[in-house]
């Protein structure tokens, strides 16, 4: 599929493309989570989105 875009297939870039879809699970799931854990307290789940975002910035 990379490769109908101009994208040379290689084992580093197979690698990055592994990385990025773990970390969109993770975002995914603690997203689909969040508001079970928050409850009503919905600021802890701002400041943890915040950090978490900005640590993968």
């Amino acid at each position: 599929m990379m490769e109908s875009f101009g994208v040379e297939s290689s084992a580093t870039m197979a690698g990055v493309l592994q990385n990025m879809s773990v970390m969109v699970l993770g975002v995914a799931y603690l997203s689909w989570q969040m508001p079970t854990w928050a409850g009503d307290n919905i600021k802890t789940v701002g400041m943890f989105f915040a950090i978490f975002h900005v640590a993968f910035w």
